[in-house]
């Protein structure tokens, strides 16, 4: 009897410890896979994810232009003009013209209504005096280094050619030209300022006296 309690305890005894023996093996194993990557390891309690680096924003500040990502000069606030055309004896046309200098040159924009359909010539003179201008009240055209007349475009043209404004059937045109090298600037010899835009009877061909007369005016201020 006592033999058979002894067989049955070392039996107990024997499974006990393979079982035992067999945990350890599987957690040996679990442990073999972690390091080698095939299952994520845990992560730690207190660990916090890692955020992705934050793109830095391109900002257009005010006041500026912008081409793409890249900035332009800004416009200076007391470089802007303009201009209120007004209709010759026997016309009645009417318009205005916006100014601005910007670092190419000077932009300028002439809107007019009411004017007769057709090309028109556009020029500035150098005489701010729009009372007359059938008596050439407004002087000659605007070329302070003596520069021979032309069409924008040409070979051969001085800063007072604005070239051509085409008016529609229902009397309204519109012109945008950038003039290169003239400026806004006081007592400057590039400046327009103080000088006239005129806008003529006929399509400047870059030809003297192809324009026609002149049948609207304004005188150019700062606004």
């Amino acid at each position: 009897m006592k033999r058979a309690q002894l067989a049955m305890i070392l039996l107990l005894v024997l499974a006990t410890s393979s079982c035992e023996r067999s945990e350890r093996e599987m957690q040996r194993e679990r442990e073999d896979v972690g390091r080698t990557g095939d299952t994520p390891p845990p992560r730690a309690e207190n660990a916090q994810p890692t955020a992705a680096p934050k793109a830095t924003d391109t900002a257009v500040r005010p006041g500026q232009e912008t081409v793409g990502a890249r900035e332009q000069i800004p416009l200076a606030k007391d470089r802007e003009a303009e201009a209120e055309i007004k209709a010759a004896k026997g016309q009645k046309l009417s318009g205005d013209a916006e100014l601005k200098e910007m670092a190419g040159g000077l932009h300028i924009t002439i809107a007019v209504k009411d004017a007769p359909a057709g090309m028109k010539a556009v020029h500035i003179y150098d005489r701010g005096d729009c009372s007359n201008i059938e008596a050439a009240s407004t002087g000659k055209h605007f070329a302070p280094k003596g520069e021979r007349h032309g069409v924008p475009g040409s070979s051969e043209h001085h800063p007072g050619d604005l070239g051509n404004i085409t008016i529609a059937d229902n009397g309204e045109g519109r012109l945008e030209i950038m003039v290169k090298g003239a400026n806004l600037k006081e007592k400057d010899p590039m400046s327009v300022l103080g000088k006239t835009i005129v806008i003529s009877s006929a399509k400047d061909t870059g030809a003297e006296g192809s324009a026609g007369k002149p049948i609207a005016c304004g005188v150019i201020e700062k606004e």
